[in-house]
């Protein structure tokens, strides 16, 4: 039965709201560290509640897996600012058992946050790059993405101990 809907990117939702609920409820079983019983029913009902919760907020506000897969290739950047910065860590607690300062401070640093109505790239894509920038960002121990200030097209952070690396990958500052 033709229905009018063929082309519409609905095909393949289904497998896509599976692997977003197996990959909820496998984290969970990552963090809960055993396979009782009680564990399983609990990564059981988080896997259904993220894929119902999923599929309502797509069919909501639009947002499509798509525009958040093309964040992926950051991984391997954040992997190694997490490392990278772990040692930053590290160096600072040394220097503050010493009783040396560590020297933390608030930086601001240019970042198109983009605007609820999107110039540059769509609503959704800016609210997608500020929230990838904001887990990539804190993700890394030396510093926290505080806020972003629009009208000065920065992004505001704390950083534990100031480095010569980058604070924010550079391929989140500005729309696609």
């Amino acid at each position: 039965m033709d229905d009018g809907s063929e082309g519409t990117g609905r095909r393949g939702t289904g497998g896509r709201l599976l692997l977003e609920g197996v990959l909820v409820a496998g984290i969970w079983l990552l963090f809960a560290g055993s396979l009782h019983w009680h564990d399983l029913l609990a990564a059981a009902a988080l896997g259904v509640a993220a894929t119902v919760g999923g599929a309502a907020l797509r069919r909501r506000v639009g947002h499509r897996p798509a525009t958040v897969a093309i964040w992926l290739p950051l991984l391997p950047s954040v992997a190694v600012g997490v490392l990278r910065d772990s040692w930053t860590v590290c160096l600072a607690l040394v220097d503050l058992v010493r009783g040396r300062p560590v020297g933390g401070r608030i930086e601001q640093v240019a970042f198109h946050p983009g605007t609820p109505d999107g110039d540059g790239d769509s609503a959704a894509q800016a609210t997608t790059r500020r929230v990838v920038a904001t887990i990539a960002t804190t993700l890394q121990p030396n510093s926290i993405l505080v806020g972003f200030d629009r009208e000065a097209g920065t992004a505001i952070l704390h950083l534990l101990r100031p480095t010569d690396a980058p604070s924010i990958d550079r391929r989140l500052t500005e729309p696609r």
